[in-house]
């Protein structure tokens, strides 16, 4: 089936000027007089309109229409020029960040008005900004405080010393717990944050569970999708450090201290008290062993599982992770073998 082009049009025009200067980028042709209100991928481009071109691949594909503004990097400028019939060309040194800078800028996110829906049950210690928006059936409980400008949405519940920093916006249908957060932390639904973690000694009936006194601390500008989980320490607390940025369904278990910067990748699991230095790149169901520590700036490739201490920055990738330019030397060396054998 083929993928159909969508159009979004903004409630205003916007001066190509104006956003150029917010964005830092520059106008190589066009008037910077001339406004904009549309934006679109590049399947379904119209005049006057914004795409992002972050590859030469893709200028090919775009049907020949006029005035088209091209939002891009340097080097495609003259493929654009050659392709296009009078496009209108902005160069930012990060186009990706520049469009979504500008997508910001024409379609503001909507936040509800400061309000507490009547059917929220909220707890007499609890203290919540009178900036604060809490939605419909969402119980807050004893010694939690919502800070300024704070949204929770539908069904959630803050079960308990939950501390929110200003700006926070907490999805649908989560459950925190023993959290405190800086500013501008984003959940999105279905997020469990501060539960027990899974620590336990022995089976069966004889299985003895360990208490878990610790907290979960974020640090400012988190971003958490759908689906994570994260465990309270034991004793300690676990520790996720400024912008950090967790897409959906990781789990990080308790004890766990995560350095700023740092992203993880979908389905991605970290066991307890691990470490992740700052500005590490955790790929799609990359798996952390426990009591691992990982140094600042470190890749994992996606399907990675990391069984050792990785002490240098770098990319990693397999099973034990190594670094990827061995790992892929000897996946080569394994293919040749395997071919000669079929052959001999």
């Amino acid at each position: 089936m083929a993928r159909s082009g969508r159009l979004h049009k903004s409630a205003r025009r916007w001066p190509l000027s104006s956003l150029c200067e917010e964005v830092g980028a520059s106008i190589i042709e066009g008037r910077p007089d001339q406004q904009i209100d549309t934006v679109s991928s590049i399947a379904a481009p119209v005049k006057g309109g914004l795409v992002l071109l972050t590859h030469k691949k893709y200028i090919a594909k775009l049907p020949p229409i006029s005035g088209l503004v091209c939002l891009t990097s340097a080097e495609l400028v003259d493929p654009i020029k050659d392709h296009l019939d009078a496009p209108i060309i902005l160069v930012a040194e990060r186009p990706r960040a520049a469009f979504a800078r500008i997508v910001q800028m024409m379609f503001p996110e909507s936040l509800p008005t400061p309000s507490i829906d009547e059917s929220a049950k909220i707890h007499p210690t609890a203290t919540i900004d009178n900036t604060a928006h809490i939605g419909a059936f969402v119980v807050i409980g004893p010694n939690c405080q919502i800070g300024a400008g704070c949204c929770i949405g539908a069904g959630s519940v803050l079960d308990m010393d939950v501390h929110l920093g200003a700006g926070s916006i907490i999805g649908t249908h989560n459950f925190l717990t023993h959290l405190h957060t800086g500013e501008a932390l984003k959940t999105a639904s279905h997020c469990s944050i501060g539960k027990r973690g899974f620590g336990f000694e022995g089976q069966g009936s004889g299985a003895q569970f360990l208490s878990h006194l610790g907290r979960v601390v974020i640090g400012k500008g988190c971003d958490i999708s759908a689906g994570v989980t994260i465990d309270r320490g034991v004793l300690d607390d676990t520790i996720i450090g400024d912008y950090v940025m967790i897409d959906n369904q990781c789990h990080i278990a308790h004890n766990v201290i995560i350095g700023s910067n740092t992203i993880i990748l979908g389905q991605t699991g970290i066991a307890g008290s691990a470490v992740i230095g700052k500005g590490c790149i955790l790929g799609g169901q990359v798996g952390i062993g426990d009591h691992l520590t990982l140094a600042d700036n470190i890749v994992v490739a996606s399907k990675s599982g990391v069984t050792k201490d990785l002490s240098e920055a770098g990319t990693y990738a397999g099973f034990p992770a190594m670094p990827a330019r061995e790992f892929w030397m000897q996946m080569a060396s394994l293919r040749r073998k395997s071919k000669t054998a079929k052959s001999s």
